[in-house]
């Protein structure tokens, strides 16, 4: 819910994206695209990359007939894609199949990783990790503690890659917090109370990881707290997308919470953590061996705990449409399923949380409520909601 799958994305936001962990200007303002690397020596380098990871996913694989010669199309396809970026810049046209392989690019080259978390842990010696290596490897400590304190949300015990109902994560002893469209996916409200859709119970699963076995989550006993907008299925930057669960245990040790959303000079890079669901499709590509090599870039290995790294690109107030001064953007890799996420300083405090990701358009934008919005509306909980400069 919340995350198109298929958008026309222009060219301005492939350029953005590709230029990796760099680009960030101000919280108040559009990132700049300005200076992207796009030479032959940087083409060369991220088909380099694209072409070892197909050689592992598609030709190593005996589970597919596709072979040598239709990934070298697909890394040639993505080569002369991004020289068309390089010359044509914001101006260019990209049509369905350019698309799909600079989405293949930027997955494997490091621009905009989604990495698979283990033992709550993710892996520094993936190549597709590029410039975002040292910032795992700087806060390794903090981004195991945010993967502890972060679950799926998961009704009657179905765990499968595509019934995801959302992400949530420790805020206090015994609460978490989640978007208000997962809580109302999960419940039905009954006058003042939420109540279990067919009395299937809704649990927190916390270590949701691939190739590892499930364990019992703990059960949801409460909607605590909830936005007073009924979100439906729309994505409106008027409404207000949070609740807070309570739960049967205090569960995993709680987030810190940023009290403002200051960052030191340079980059706002973030990072989230949450668990995106198989999407209906990959795309609408002209090609499909293009669409079938896609698929192999992305895996197949969904619903499970999964990290990805960004920038925060615009702040609260600067959108025509943010009436309430309460929506942010950043650009990490998310999927239906991310919803309910945090979204996580990657500067100078790994696992504190600075936002709560709510919704966006798959390979777009994607929109978060600063964490200072949840502080101001739930002053009433007890115990209290700590916040941490």
């Amino acid at each position: 819910m919340h995350e198109a799958e298929k958008c026309p994305v222009e060219a301005g936001e492939y350029l953005r994206r590709l230029k990796g962990k760099g680009g960030a200007t101000s919280l108040k303002g559009l990132e700049s695209s300005d200076g992207v690397d796009l030479s032959a020596s940087r083409r060369r380098s991220s088909c380099e990359i694209l072409k070892e990871t197909l050689h592992r996913t598609v030709v190593e694989d005996t589970s597919t007939e596709l072979g040598s010669d239709e990934v070298r199309s697909f890394v040639h396809e993505a080569d002369r894609t991004m020289k068309k970026l390089a010359d044509e810049g914001h101006e260019a046209t990209l049509n369905n199949l350019e698309i799909s392989v600079l989405e293949a690019v930027i997955e494997t080259d490091g621009s905009r990783p989604s990495l698979l978390v283990q033992n709550n842990r993710v892996e520094t010696d993936d190549l597709r990790l590029g410039d975002w290596n040292g910032s795992v490897s700087d806060f390794t400590a903090e981004i195991e503690r945010a993967a502890r304190a972060t679950a799926r949300v998961v009704i009657a015990g179905d765990l499968s890659p595509n019934s995801v109902a959302g992400t949530a994560w420790m805020i206090a002893p015994g609460l978490a917090v989640t978007a208000k469209h997962v809580v109302e996916g999960a419940f039905v409200r009954h006058g003042d109370d939420w109540v279990n859709r067919f009395n299937a119970p809704v649990t927190l699963n916390f270590d949701v990881e691939a190739n590892a076995p499930a364990t019992p989550g703990i059960k949801v006993s409460a909607v605590r707290w909830y936005s007073p907008d009924t979100i439906g299925f729309r994505l409106d930057l008027a409404n207000l997308d949070m609740a807070v669960l309570e739960l049967e245990t205090e569960g995993p040790a709680p987030l810190s919470l940023a009290a403002n959303l200051e960052f030191p000079p340079g980059e706002p890079m973030i990072h989230v953590i949450g668990h995106p669901k198989q999407p209906l499709a990959f795309g609408n590509t002209t090609s499909d061996v293009f669409e079938q090599i896609r698929a192999r870039v992305f895996g197949d290995t969904f619903g499970v705990k999964r990290w990805s790294p960004g920038i925060l690109q615009i702040g609260p107030g600067s959108l025509p449409e943010d009436i309430n001064n309460h929506v942010m953007t950043h650009d990490a890799s998310t999927l239906g399923g991310n919803s309910g996420s945090p979204v996580l300083d990657l500067v100078s405090f790994g696992d504190r949380a600075v936002g709560l990701h709510y919704g966006g358009y798959f390979e777009d934008k994607n929109y978060a409520h600063p964490i200072g919005e949840l502080q101001k509306h739930v002053d009433s909980i007890t115990p209290p909601v700590p916040s941490f400069v």
